[in-house]
């Protein structure tokens, strides 16, 4: 499990002021570094925990033309920053998805400081076990998970689409296993966001739908 959550001190505030800048306008706790147990055998630790700068997530989230019908899911919220990003910018509903107890404990307690409970919610479990709500519309990955766990998701989008036919749209950071969408005719590739070394991710933008 998480063996610990580092990266939160005055120094790592100072060396990312934006960051810093907002999560005190939103009033949460979003830094941190989390450290796994590299010797969890489950697809769903493939790296540790590092959250999206808040100037990337704005970036990702306009393009996706977020508004006030917008229902997100993060997959990997950790201590849920695109979720307050995501209210910030109007959002109907947030909600995070997160494996590890220590971080899900953590977000509850910036959804309590951010006083937002009835917009902001996180769930503690698999993703792969996570059955996607009929409203969702937005899902954001920022490479959570490996193959196996994203190909499970994939399966559950395509489950809730069948359910309640509708357009979403997804947003995958980093994304290395993008073939867990391409090899289904459920999912289009929109457009991708060129990484820039040493600044920004790579990120792919779907849609996956049926009318």
């Amino acid at each position: 499990m998480l063996l610990n959550i580092k990266g939160k001190g005055y120094k790592t505030r100072l060396l990312n002021p934006i960051d810093e800048l907002y999560d005190r306008l939103l009033h949460v706790k979003t830094f941190g570094l989390a450290q796994y147990n590299s010797n969890v055998d489950h697809p769903h630790w493939t790296c540790d925990y590092v959250p999206t700068p808040y100037r990337h997530l704005f970036l990702l989230l306009r393009l996706a033309n977020i508004d006030h019908n917008t229902v997100l899911i993060d997959f990997g919220c950790g201590l849920g920053r695109a979720l307050f990003a995501a209210h910030h910018l109007g959002a109907k509903q947030c909600i995070g998805v997160e494996f590890d107890s220590e971080l899900c404990k953590a977000a509850e307690n910036n959804i309590l400081r951010s006083r937002t409970p009835s917009k902001i919610e996180v769930h503690c479990l698999d993703a792969a076990q996570f059955m996607i709500p009929k409203e969702a519309n937005l899902l954001f990955f920022f490479n959570p998970f490996g193959i196996g766990t994203m190909r499970s998701v994939v399966s559950n989008i395509i489950t809730s689409l069948n359910r309640n036919p509708r357009s979403i749209q997804i947003i995958y950071l980093n994304p290395i296993k993008r073939e867990a969408f391409s090899e289904s005719p459920f999912f289009k590739l929109e457009k991708t966001l060129p990484e820039v070394p040493g600044k920004r991710y790579a990120a792919d933008f779907w849609t996956a739908s049926k009318d």
